[in-house]
């Protein structure tokens, strides 16, 4: 196996998320964020300032251990009040959650649908058990059908994706690399 074959490997993860996509017009030029609306945006906006305010924690951290603390427990209430309004928000609770396999560059799922290639389209994805919200815009690269009656397997490119949002995904699928390792570990540990 190559290396880049290893890398997209490393950053592969299959993952149940909620997932909600629309289909847009060739043409449109409008940002992911300014295309969502209401608490799905704020969360979108909060999970932005949280990986942005991280490396001035960091700073603080180096020469304020105390008010590091302070800050750092004042962000746990905000992930909690943010999980709250998900919960309370029936747009964002009703969402399916979907089995998908996803990587910092693109996601595939299985749809009801056969789309077409090339179709821009915006996803609504709520990574779980954080609830961490993503706009993002994809375009279709493979619509195919399966063995199942009426289903395909759907991959889609992420497109003009923010900085931040790609940084979300790669922490989210590192997370998620590390929890099933350890779980595989305790498990080899558990039938020596």
């Amino acid at each position: 196996m190559n290396q880049t074959e290893n890398r997209r490997d490393f950053f592969r993860v299959q993952d149940i998320i909620a997932l909600r996509y629309e289909l847009l017009t060739p043409d449109s030029t409008a940002s992911a964020a300014a295309l969502v609306s209401g608490n799905f945006r704020i969360l979108c906006e909060l999970q932005r300032l949280s990986l942005e305010s991280r490396p001035l924690l960091r700073q603080i951290t180096d020469q304020e251990r105390n008010v590091a603390e302070y800050l750092r427990l004042i962000d746990e209430k905000i992930d909690l009040l943010a999980q709250a309004v998900v919960q309370e928000t029936e747009e964002l609770e009703s969402m399916p959650r979907i089995e998908v396999n996803l990587s910092e560059g693109g996601i595939e799922f299985l749809d009801g649908q056969k789309l077409p290639l090339g179709q821009p389209l915006l996803l609504r994805m709520l990574l779980l058990p954080g609830h961490t919200a993503l706009a993002l815009h994809g375009r279709i690269v493979h619509s195919e059908a399966t063995n199942e009656p009426d289903r395909f397997s759907t991959g889609v490119e992420f497109i003009n994706m923010e900085d931040a949002d790609r940084q979300i995904l790669a922490r989210h699928a590192l997370h998620l690399q590390s929890e099933q390792r350890r779980k595989q570990e305790s498990g080899v540990l558990l039938a020596k």
